[in-house]
C-alpha cells in the first residue's frame, strides 16, 4: 500500500476547491496551531454537532492526474484516477513522501447523522469533506489532521466556510473530540485519543489513555514519562510540573459526554 504524506501546509489550510497538490520534497511536519482554550474553541465554532458519522467515501479530487510512483521512486504526473492501473507498485515499510505537480489529492466525504446541534442549526444529515483518506491501495496522510470512523460518535466543532474546506474542524483538530462508550458510560476522547477529565480555568484538561492504540486512527504512540534530568553540577535534580504529572498519572473518571455538552450549553448562554 502506498502512502501519501501531505507536507505541513503553511498558514491555516484554506481548501476552498478541494483542490490541494503535493508540495515540494522534503521533510514531512505535522499540521499545527496556536492552542485554543475551550472558551474560543466555542466562540469560533459557527457550528457545534454532536452526531454519529454514517459513512466515509475517499475519491480523488478531479482536478491534475493521479501520481505514479514506479520502483525507483522517482514521482512522474501521468493518466488520471480513473485509468490507474491496479497493479501500481505497493511501499514496502516507511511512507514515503510523494511529491508531484498538478497531482490530484485524496479526500474523504463524512456523513454524519446529528443527534443534536449544539450550537447554530444543521439538517438531520449533513456532509463535510476531510483531506486524505484512501483510494485502493493508495492513502493520503496529512499529519495532525483528524480522521473519522464510520459508526463512531462524535462531538464536532466546525469552523466558519467548513462548507468551502478540506480543514472543516476548528483548531485544525482540536474541536473534534470521539465519545465511547460501555455498560459504565460515556467517556469523551481528545483529537489523541486521550481522556478529557475536567474544563479548568477554560482549558480542557486531559489525561493519558493507554488504550488508545486499540483505536482507529490513533496513529500517535503512546508517550513515555521520562525521570526529570540531572542537572551536570551535581544539584537538585528538576522537577516534573504537576500538569505532566498529572496526565501520566491521574486516575480521574473522563468526562461524560453530558457533561461536555453541558458545558458548551453553559457558555453559549452566558
Amino acid at each position: 500500500m502506498r502512502r501519501l504524506l501531505v507536507p505541513h501546509v503553511a498558514g491555516r489550510l484554506l481548501l476552498a476547491a478541494c483542490v490541494l497538490c503535493f508540495g515540494a520534497a522534503g521533510s514531512v511536519r505535522a499540521v499545527t496551531t496556536r492552542a485554543l482554550s475551550f472558551d474560543e474553541l466555542v466562540q469560533r465554532s459557527p457550528l457545534i454537532l454532536h452526531a454519529r458519522v454514517l459513512r466515509t467515501d475517499s475519491y480523488w479530487s478531479p482536478a491534475g492526474p493521479l501520481p505514479r510512483v514506479p520502483a525507483s521512486g522517482q514521482v512522474k504526473a501521468t493518466g488520471s484516477p480513473q485509468s490507474a492501473p491496479s497493479s501500481a507498485p505497493s511501499a514496502v515499510g516507511a511512507p514515503q513522501d510523494v511529491p508531484t505537480r498538478g497531482g490530484s489529492m485524496i479526500f474523504t466525504r463524512v456523513t454524519v447523522d446529528v443527534i443534536e446541534a449544539v450550537k447554530g442549526s444543521a439538517d438531520p444529515t449533513m456532509q463535510f469533506v476531510v483531506a486524505g483518506g484512501r483510494v485502493g491501495d493508495r492513502v493520503a496522510w496529512v499529519p495532525g489532521m483528524p480522521r473519522f470512523e464510520a459508526g463512531g460518535e462524535y462531538v464536532i466543532f466546525l469552523r466558519d466556510g467548513y462548507a468551502q474546506a478540506a480543514d472543516p474542524i476548528t483548531g485544525v483538530r482540536q474541536g473534534i473530540f470521539r465519545v465511547v462508550r460501555d455498560d459504565g458510560g460515556s467517556a469523551v476522547l481528545n483529537a489523541d485519543f486521550d481522556y478529557v477529565v475536567a474544563i479548568e480555568d477554560g482549558r480542557l484538561v486531559a489525561r493519558l489513555n493507554r488504550r488508545r492504540g486499540q483505536l482507529t486512527g490513533a496513529e500517535l504512540p503512546l508517550p513515555v514519562a521520562a525521570e526529570p534530568p540531572l542537572p551536570d553540577a551535581g544539584g537538585p535534580p528538576a522537577v516534573t510540573s504537576p500538569e505532566a504529572r498529572r496526565y501520566f498519572s491521574s486516575t480521574e473518571p473522563p468526562m461524560q459526554v453530558e457533561s461536555l455538552l453541558d458545558a458548551i450549553r453553559a457558555r453559549l448562554a452566558r
